[in-house]
């Protein structure tokens, strides 16, 4: 930073305060601080609001210190490089005697004072060092020489250079006669305004070629310095259509477009032959035409579908390449509403189908194409029933293979191992518990014979009933 004083050359303003220990104690930031409790304080601030507020080249610094009682007020700034400039005393008119009243607070430059504190080169950290005093200091022994109508400017270098003269300076001083305090601020050169700004370019087409008002600038996606301005964008890819696009680029400013490229479609032929002749031709539901048609379509799936009168409708579904031919042949075949039902039953048993009776025993019926439900009954017999897919024009056959109704019989003896005949055939003896079950028998009339050694052998007639169990029993008597 520079002090410039109005209508004079300007001296250099330094940064980086710090102070060396001698008897006083030395902050970490520097700083020659007074290690006793004092009621005298001094306070620095800066026309910039903030911890460590930021100048940019060009704007001014204004510095203010006040106290709290009377006091002489020693103001010093250094720079990163550590040269050091004495703010107060100073050699303008009324900057020279340091003293300050109680609650005074004065500010450089003030109103009247003839120069400014412009920021200027060296930049970086600097720092505002105040020393308040109830006795006035021998300021000699720390900056010798006064300057006349300027600031001092100190002979030493860097922090230690300073704080040792100063310590030397505050030390013989009682502990309640001074205090210190400081700020700290940041200087750096002035922004330089962007005279270009940047344009992003991208697109579902990753290398597609970018050109910016004409000039080609590179493959997508790509960054690029542009102009500020209306700028005409163009990207072109193999396979898709070119596309452009005016866009607005603003100085320091990114701006971003992307491109949607859609795909160069080469179509495809599908070629259809249809007999008869005079069928209706539809592809993808739209009617193309009579008869064989050679239709020029866009790349991918298409339905076709034939239709004429007396005839079963034609569909399919066909893949057409890009340039590509694709042949389909419908030949439509006659419509044949009815089908037959071959039906084989046992001689006798009644035979319905969708819940009308049709006859009896085996046959052939002809009956409406679809589903139907066939039903055979048979007295001592399970009911047979199922559902058949009968096919236009074709032979539909259903073989009945009906189930005999059954019971139970349990057989009850007072001799185990009594052996047991149901009409003459062995069905097995008489358990331990007196007791033999026969399942599976027949419904009507049977017969059943019990015989054991040493016993008279018990023959009885009996009846079985569909799903229930009937129960008999032989009480052998000895012979």
């Amino acid at each position: 930073m520079k002090f410039k004083a109005l209508l004079s050359a300007a001296f250099a303003l330094l940064s980086g305060v710090a102070f060396a220990q001698s008897n006083p104690v030395v902050s970490p930031q520097g700083i020659v601080v007074n290690p006793a409790p004092t009621e005298l304080k001094v306070q620095v601030a800066l026309n910039k609001a903030g911890v460590n507020p930021l100048y940019n080249q060009g704007e001014r610094l204004q510095v203010s210190v006040s106290v709290n009682q009377d006091a002489f007020v020693y103001v010093f700034n250094v720079t990163s490089t550590g040269d050091v400039v004495v703010l107060l005393p100073n050699g303008f008119p009324g900057g020279q005697q340091p003293f300050l009243r109680a609650n005074e607070t004065r500010t450089f430059p003030g109103p009247n004072d003839k120069y400014t504190l412009d920021i200027e080169a060296p930049f970086g950290q600097e720092k505002i060092f105040a020393l308040a005093s109830k006795t006035q200091l021998n300021m000699s022994q720390v900056i010798p020489q006064i300057q006349t109508g300027n600031f001092v400017q100190a002979t030493v270098q860097g922090a230690t250079g300073l704080a040792r003269p100063l310590a030397v300076v505050v030390n013989p001083l009682p502990p309640q006669d001074w205090t210190s305090a400081y700020v700290d601020f940041r200087t750096q050169a002035k922004p330089v305004a962007a005279t270009t700004g940047t344009l992003q370019v991208t697109s579902n087409v990753n290398g597609a070629q970018v050109f910016v008002d004409n000039v080609f600038v590179g493959n997508t996606p790509v960054s690029v310095t542009a102009n500020p301005g209306n700028r005409s964008v163009r990207v072109t890819a193999n396979g898709y259509r070119p596309e452009t696009q005016t866009v607005t680029v603003r100085a320091g400013q990114v701006t971003s477009v992307n491109f949607n490229l859609g795909a160069v479609v080469q179509n495809g032929t599908l070629n259809i032959t249809v007999s008869p002749s005079n069928a209706a031709v539809f592809v993808d539901n739209v009617r193309v035409g009579f008869g064989s048609q050679s239709v020029n379509v866009t790349p991918g799936q298409h339905t076709i579908r034939v239709t004429a009168d007396g005839y079963q409708d034609f569909n399919s579904t066909v893949n057409v390449q890009a340039g590509g031919n694709v042949t389909v042949r419908a030949n439509l075949q006659p419509i044949v509403v009815n089908g037959t039902l071959q039906i084989i039953a046992p001689e006798g048993a009644q035979v319905s189908i969708d819940n009308q009776f049709v006859g009896n025993g085996s046959g052939q019926i002809t009956v409406p194409a679809g589903q139907r439900t066939v039903r055979v009954t048979q007295a001592g017999f399970q009911d047979f029933v199922t559902t058949v897919n009968v096919q236009a024009g074709q032979v539909t056959t259903v073989r009945a293979n009906l189930q005999p109704l059954s019971g139970s019989l349990i057989v009850r003896s007072n001799v185990a191992n009594a052996r047991v005949f149901i009409n003459g055939n062995d069905v097995g003896t008489v358990g331990a518990d007196g007791v033999l079950r026969v399942d599976n028998l027949p419904a009507g009339n049977h017969e059943v014979t019990i015989v054991a050694p040493g016993f008279r052998t018990q023959v009885q007639q009996f009846s079985i009933r569909a799903g229930s169990a009937t129960e008999i029993f032989a009480n052998l008597v000895r012979l």
